[in-house]
């Protein structure tokens, strides 16, 4: 295929698609075999995009007569999709007064600036919890911000159980994060109603919570997401230590982890269309590890600067290890 295009990575010792069929999301056994190729190279196009991925050798010909603007060897290393990582503060006033002013004042502001084009937002946040934005007053916010096109994405039984599983998935929730309280009867309404779990390992651990129950949201079929819940109270952006925590301190495993950091995370974004695994037509946002086999990106503890080789989006690299090319792989 002649022409010319942005970027090769070629003879890959694992190429972790994650999704091979075009998958929103995997959920119970497809969570635990994500789709994995060896030997394997991908093409990304001008347009940032992907264009092709597939046996090294089949590319190599595929693309025989094509021009690239870069070509990394990838032999020895594994290519991962990114990782998403998947928080509104009113104060001085009650929580009566607040989502009167929200709906009243700043959804229909909001609601001209996205018409405009002047801002893009998708999503509608709301912390539900005891002393911050009650039951009621959450579903009002809510159920406002789905009327202007919002995509339903909260806070919601952190601290307390509030029955925020139950509203969300009612209200048809994109996603809800924490859930350290949930009930059983949410864990279940959100597995019918195909409403994400943002778990965040980093804040149980940091604030010494009980953990999210991820093992019976798996089981009972939740989609699974994780994030690293990045603030002054979870001080870590570390994607690969949430998953490591989600492992050791959740029981999930580390295909599951691996799914739930990419696919279910750009699902709980709305992005799985586009992102989250690598496969044609997706966005070409991708990690390289200096590693013969992925699983190594969960299983180190930390100093992962010297594991991760090259992050790239939309087919540029972003980030490249000063020391590309003088470490051998594990």
């Amino acid at each position: 295929m002649a022409g010319r295009h942005r970027l090769l990575l070629e003879n890959a010792q694992q190429l972790v698609l994650v999704c091979g069929r075009g998958e929103e999301y995997l959920r119970r056994e497809a969570a635990a075999s994500p789709a994995v190729l060896r030997e394997a190279s991908l093409v990304v196009g001008l347009d940032g995009c992907i264009k092709a991925v597939g046996q090294a050798d089949v590319i190599r010909n595929q693309f025989s007569g094509a021009t690239f603007e870069r070509i990394i060897d990838c032999s020895g290393k594994c290519v991962l999709p990114d990782f998403k990582d998947v928080i509104l503060f009113v104060r001085g006033k009650t929580a009566t007064e607040a989502t009167d002013d929200i709906i009243n004042n700043h959804l229909p502001k909001l609601k001209e600036l996205r018409l405009s084009g002047e801002i893009h937002v998708n999503n509608i946040d709301v912390f539900c919890e005891k002393g911050v934005f009650d039951l009621e007053s959450t579903r009002r916010i809510l159920q406002a911000g789905k009327e202007i096109g919002l995509q339903i994405n909260f806070h919601g039984d952190e601290l307390h159980p509030m029955k925020s599983a139950e509203l969300g998935a009612e209200l048809g929730a994109r996603a809800i994060s924490h859930l350290e309280e949930v009930s059983d009867e949410g864990i279940t309404a959100m597995a019918r109603a195909k409403c994400a779990a943002v778990l965040l390992p980093t804040t149980a651990y940091m604030l010494r919570l009980k953990q999210p129950q991820a093992r019976k949201m798996l089981e009972e079929g939740v989609i699974v997401a994780l994030g690293s819940d990045f603030n002054p109270n979870a001080y870590c952006f570390s994607m690969p230590m949430v998953m490591h925590l989600a492992c050791v301190n959740m029981k999930m495993s580390m295909n599951e982890a691996l799914a739930a950091a990419t696919i279910n995370a750009a699902y709980a974004l709305g992005k799985s269309d586009t992102h989250g695994s690598i496969e044609t037509g997706k966005q070409g946002d991708l990690v390289i590890i200096n590693s013969s086999r992925w699983e190594h990106l969960i299983y180190q503890f930390g100093g992962h600067e010297a594991l991760i080789d090259y992050v790239i989006v939309k087919g540029k690299v972003v980030y490249q290890n000063e020391r590309c090319g003088t470490m051998s792989s594990y």
